[in-house]
């Protein structure tokens, strides 16, 4: 349960468009 939080959570900040402004980065880079 704890990976699944951990996985979902990066997701959201590699994938947040106010900080990566829709720039889309891998989640294994």
């Amino acid at each position: 349960m704890r990976e699944k939080i951990g996985q979902c959570q990066t997701m959201k900040m590699k994938y947040d468009p106010r900080q990566y402004r829709g720039q889309q980065i891998p989640l294994n880079s």
